[in-house]
């Protein structure tokens, strides 16, 4: 803080980025918040704002309430403990403080972010023509796409895209671009954590392909890449009824990992060594068991690396896994792309990028439709009620306050024991869960899912 001008800012990856969204007076810096008269500020609709007050005031002290950054209040009425302004129309990609003299309060537009909503298919979509880019970030000021003909590349192709009034950003460019990356940059509103940053990329949230670096950050690149022709052979899932399920639950890796498996050494614990024949593990494993279904621990996309153990990061320090590795896959990144560390080409060599090919698609597939050969249904295990808690996240970088429930100081709460709970509630948060179900119900024939910790999932969802 610089005292001289009062200037707020921040510190992010280095940087002193000044905060334009309000500037405080030095008597309001100094006053203990525990003497404010504002109880809080709702906004009930984008012109309309409800205030509650520790105790009543004045009509001719209310006249002296304002709203910074500045927006025009049209009319204003006391109502015992409470004031009701109406307002020009706000804009939710700002933070506004309701002030009197020295006193403020932050407004809360948490209300309006449910207002939005779109049918207009996200993530990277093509046609004969043309590639369209769409992502949902409705406090946004900015998104840029970057495009990365190598995945190696620390910089790439810059394009700016444009908001329509959903709250969908999107660009539409000449040609196909199958084969190359891709990561957005998204300039927020920052959030109440400080963990906003424009200068960070990030992977697509509907990512059917993704390239991850191997580090705690679980950096990623959407891989553009056409799923359409593979060839199913006919395959169909198998409909089985509830009660005549004989489940199976399994770890993708664990069933080959080991040398006991008898799967060669560069198969073991991938999707392609799960279904090598006239072996002891793998498919061979599970043909013996007599079940007609397999339960797979989840296989979405997630952050393997864990951070360091025994080192601080980010205010944490890891005491509980000296390994430093997340294995079982409960800290989903993407939920629409197959976990690509599982994939013939999966390696979590420091620094290397797993998933860079593709294949991990193709891969996931054989293991269903092999599956599906020998009578044996898949579900999957699905996390959809926190995400990734390390990683360079995308819906953290997209806009913490959509997709996460806030502690009433604006930290992550964390109900389910993961460092955060994820926003089902939201209408694009439970359009994403159940885009994602019918993705993989169409794209990859599963058979069903076990939801993880489900009553934190909304009925509606």
């Amino acid at each position: 803080m610089k005292n001289k001008k009062n200037v707020c800012r921040w510190r992010v990856l280095g940087y002193a980025l000044p905060l334009i969204l309000i500037v405080l007076s030095q008597s309001m810096q100094a006053k203990d918040m525990k003497d404010s008269i504002f109880i809080s500020a709702q906004a009930r609709d984008v012109q309309t704002i409800d205030v509650k007050l520790k105790r009543q005031i004045s009509s001719s002290r209310a006249q002296k309430v304002q709203i910074t950054p500045q927006l025009a209040i049209r009319s204003l009425a006391v109502v015992d403990h409470r004031l009701q302004l109406s307002v020009e129309p706000l804009d939710v990609a700002r933070t506004y403080h309701v002030t009197l003299a020295d006193d403020a309060v932050v407004l809360d537009v948490d209300s309006l972010l449910n207002d939005f909503y779109s049918d207009k298919e996200l993530g990277c979509t093509w046609d004969a023509t043309q590639t369209t880019f769409r992502l949902f970030a409705p406090r946004a000021k900015n998104v840029w796409l970057f495009i990365f003909s190598n995945v190696m590349d620390e910089s790439g192709a810059p394009h700016r895209l444009h908001r329509d009034r959903d709250g969908v950003w999107e660009l539409s460019l000449p040609g196909h671009y199958f084969g190359s990356h891709y990561a957005y940059c998204v300039d927020a509103p920052p959030d109440r954590q400080g963990d906003v940053s424009p200068d960070k990329l990030f992977a697509d949230p509907y990512s059917r392909a993704v390239a991850t670096k191997n580090d705690y950050l679980h950096r990623g690149k959407t891989l553009i890449l056409d799923t359409t022709r593979y060839d199913w052979q006919g395959d169909a899932p198998l409909g089985f009824k509830t009660e005549d399920l004989i489940i199976y639950e399994c770890h993708v890796r664990d069933l080959t990992a080991h040398p006991s498996s008898g799967v060669p050494s560069q198969l073991a614990g991938s999707y392609r060594g799960l279904i090598q024949r006239g072996q002891v593990g793998g498919i061979e494993h599970i043909k013996s068991l007599g079940v007609n279904a397999v339960e797979f621990l989840p296989v979405h996309d997630f952050g393997n690396i864990e951070i360091p153990y025994g080192e601080p990061v980010g205010g944490l320090v890891n005491t509980w896994n000296p390994y430093a590795r997340n294995h079982w896959g409960y800290m989903t990144s993407y939920f629409f792309a197959p976990e690509s560390y599982y994939a013939g080409a999966g390696t979590l060599t420091a620094n290397h990028y797993s998933g860079a090919d593709g294949r991990q698609v193709d891969d996931f597939k054989d293991v269903v439709k092999a599956l599906h050969r020998e009578g044996v249904a898949v579900i999957l295990d699905v996390v959809y009620n926190h995400v990734a808690q390390y990683d360079q996240n995308a819906f953290k970088n997209i806009d913490t306050q959509y997709y996460f429930h806030l502690n009433a100081d604006g930290t992550l709460r964390s109900n389910s024991g993961c460092g955060n709970d994820f926003r089902t509630d939201r209408p694009m948060a439970r359009r994403l869960i159940v885009d994602s179900v019918k993705y993989w119900l169409q794209e990859y024939h599963v058979d069903g899912f076990r939801f993880d910790l489900a009553t934190m999932i909304d009925w509606q969802t």
